[in-house]
């Protein structure tokens, strides 16, 4: 990816395990990776309702094993992305995500204090 990335609405950030940086801009419907340097890594992300589009990203959270869990708000779902960004589990939907579960302990949405 060249050039400095241009946020609209950055909603959400994570780091991963080797200090990447993942930010959710949710009115450009994509997620940006940085790496622990800041230079963009990769952006993916169109809009739309098929798996691995976004509408409206407002949340992200990163675990140990390299997967992307982003929070698609307006399709009301949580996407699994794996280290190369293909979807590992395309729909959970955000009514299956309560305290407790592994999407709220990688503390998806906003930070907790």
């Amino acid at each position: 990816m060249h050039g400095d990335p241009v946020f609209e609405q950055p909603e959400n950030m994570a780091v991963d395990g080797a200090g990447n940086v993942y930010v959710a801009d949710s009115n450009h419907d994509k997620v940006v990776k940085f790496t622990g340097e800041g230079e963009v890594a990769t952006a993916w992300g169109t809009t739309g309702t098929h798996n691995g589009q976004l509408n409206r990203p407002t949340g992200v959270a990163a675990d140990a094993s390299g997967h992307v869990y982003v929070v698609d708000q307006l399709d009301s779902r949580v996407q699994e992305f794996s280290e190369r960004f293909r979807i590992s589990s395309p729909r959970v939907p955000l009514s299956a995500v309560r305290s407790g579960s592994t999407l709220a302990d990688a503390r998806v949405g906003a930070p907790r204090k």
